[in-house]
C-alpha cells in the first residue's frame, strides 16, 4: 500500500536527460520495508558524475520497487567506498529494481541509471569487481545493423513491460543481435498499437540464432530480452493481428513453492507458475492477512497444503490460466483444479504423516529416501526441483522401501524432494553442500 507522506518544505526541482534531480535540505527518510521474505546482495560502488568514487559515508544509495524502499545502505570509506546493499522482496523473482542515491555534498537526490532483476540469494558484483551504481547520462545506445546482408527475415511484434502493458514509447528500442553484432533495430510505433516492424538481417539463409535485447528510454536502461529465433530467410515471426511478444521479465517456472511466506495487510502479490503452484506444507506456512490480496495463477495445478493460513479479510484469487497470461491476465478465469490438503491429525499446526523421510540432511550428495506406507502393489513419483521450481530430476519409484538418490551432480544449495502416488505427495527441503 503505498502511504502518502505530506512534508511541508520549498524544494526545488531540477530536470536533466537522464532523469530528475531534487535538491533536498538533508537526507531523504528512506527505509526498508521490514517484512521482506527474500533477498539478495548486491556489492557495489557509487560513481560520482565525473567518475570518482564515493568515499562519503553520508552519500546513501536506496533500492526501490516503485515508490517502495526495498534497501538503503552507505559507501564504507574503510573498504574504499563499497557499498554492501540487501535487497528485499516477497517474490522470489521477478520484480524490477530501480535505484536512487543521496550525493550528501550537494545534498541533492538522482536517479541511478541501473536497475536489477530481483532474483532470491542472487549476489551482484564482488569486493574484487564491484557493481557500479552511476547517475550520468547515458542515452539510447548506438546500435547499428550490419549493413549488406544478403538475405532477411520480418518481425511483427510488441515490447511487452512487466507490468503486461504494452510499450507505447517511440523512444524505446528493440534490437536483434546474432552474438555482438546488431542485425536490426526498431520503435514501437505509437500510431499502430506499438507495434514493431523489424527486418532482421543475415549472410547465412538459415540456420543463425537472434536474441534480443531493449533500450527502456523511461528508466534509460538496457535490458536482455528473453526472445530467441533462429533465422530463416523470408520467414515473417508474428502479424498485426497476432505481433510477436518481447518481453523482459523472468521467465515463468513450472512450478513453485511458496513456504514461509507473510503477505502484510495493504500489500497485492500475485505468483505464476506453468503447471503447479504449492502452497506451505512440509512444517512451512503461507499466511495472507487481513486486506492483503493474493493472486494465484498456474497452468494445470493449485495445491494449498497443510500451514496455508488466509485470515478473514484476506482476498485470494486462485485461478488456472491455459491461454499462458497468468498474472497478465484478467482476474475472471474460471477456478478449477484447486485442492486443498487437510491435515490427517486434524490439529491446529496442520501437522501430518510424512509419507517419506530422507537423510542425511544435510548431504554431500548421497540421500537415502525411505518411504513410510510401503507397498509392493504401489509406484510413488519422484521429482527433484530447485527452490524457484527448476526440476533437475524426476523417477518412478517401484517395489521397494529404500531408494539411493544421488545429488552428487547438482551445486550446493536448496532442493526440494518430493514424492507422489495417487493419493497423496509429499515434499522435504535438502540441502547439498
Amino acid at each position: 500500500m503505498q502511504r502518502l507522506l505530506i512534508i511541508f518544505c520549498i524544494v526545488l526541482i531540477c530536470t536533466s536527460v537522464s532523469g530528475q534531480i531534487i535538491i533536498r535540505d538533508g537526507p531523504p527518510d528512506w527505509e526498508a520495508n521490514p517484512y521482506m521474505q527474500y533477498n539478495m546482495q548486491i556489492i557495489a560502488l557509487l560513481q560520482y558524475d565525473n567518475g570518482q568514487i564515493s568515499l562519503n559515508d553520508n552519500d546513501m544509495v536506496g533500492a526501490f520497487v516503485g515508490n517502495e524502499c526495498r534497501g538503503v545502505m552507505a559507501p564504507n570509506p574503510n573498504h574504499n567506498g563499497i557499498i554492501f546493499l540487501t535487497v528485499g522482496s516477497n517474490q522470489l523473482s521477478g520484480e524490477i529494481v530501480t535505484f536512487k542515491a543521496y550525493l550528501a555534498d550537494e545534498d541533492e537526490v538522482v536517479e541511478l541509471n541501473q536497475a536489477i532483476v530481483f532474483e532470491n540469494q542472487l549476489q551482484t558484483g564482488s569486493v574484487s569487481d564491484p557493481f557500479l551504481f552511476n547517475h550520468h547520462i547515458t542515452g539510447p545506445p548506438d546500435w547499428e545493423p550490419e549493413p549488406y546482408m544478403l538475405y532477411n527475415m520480418q518481425i511483427i511484434g510488441q515490447l511487452q513491460h512487466e507490468d503486461g502493458t504494452i510499450s507505447l514509447n517511440p523512444e524505446d528500442i528493440v534490437g536483434a543481435f546474432y552474438g555482438e553484432e546488431c542485425r536490426g533495430v526498431m520503435s514501437p510505433d505509437p500510431a499502430h498499437n506499438g507495434l514493431i516492424f523489424m527486418t532482421v538481417g543475415s549472410n547465412l539463409d538459415a540456420g543463425e540464432v537472434i536474441t534480443f535485447k531493449a533500450y527502456l528510454a523511461g528508466m534509460d536502461v538496457t535490458v536482455d530480452l528473453n526472445q530467441s529465433l533462429v533465422f530463416e530467410n523470408m520467414l515473417q515471426t508474428g502479424t498485426v493481428a497476432n505481433p510477436f511478444s518481447f518481453t523482459y521479465h523472468d521467465e515463468i517456472p513450472d512450478e513453485l513453492w511458496l513456504c514461509d511466506i507473510l503477505i502484510a495487510a495493504g500489500e497485492q502479490v500475485c505468483y505464476e507458475a506453468g503447471e503447479t503452484i504449492i502452497l506451505a506444507g512440509d512444517d512451512t506456512w503461507f499466511t495472507a492477512e487481513a486486506d492483503s490480496e493474493v493472486f494465484l495463477a498456474a497452468g494445470e495445478t493449485i495445491i494449498m497444503r497443510p500451514g496455508t493460513h488466509l485470515q478473514a479479510g484476506s482476498y485470494v484469487h486462485a485461478f488456472i490460466d491455459e491461454e499462458g497470461g497468468f498474472c497478465f491476465t484478467e482476474q475472471s478465469v474460471v477456478v478449477n483444479n484447486i485442492r486443498i490438503q487437510h491435515s490427517t491429525k486434524g490439529d491446529e499446526q496442520g501437522l501430518y504423516e510424512p509419507l517419506f523421510e530422507a537423510y542425511p540432511n544435510p548431504t554431500t550428495g548421497i540421500v537415502w529416501l525411505e518411504i513410510a506406507d510401503h507397498n509392493v502393489s504401489n509406484t510413488y513419483r519422484l521429482s527433484v526441483f530447485g527452490i524457484t521450481g527448476t526440476r533437475f530430476m524426476e523417477r518412478e519409484l517401484t517395489g521397494a522401501s529404500l531408494y539411493m538418490l544421488d545429488l552428487s551432480d547438482l551445486p550446493g544449495g536448496m532442493y526440494l524432494l518430493r514424492v507422489s502416488n495417487s493419493y497423496y505427495e509429499h515434499t522435504r527441503r535438502i540441502i547439498r553442500h
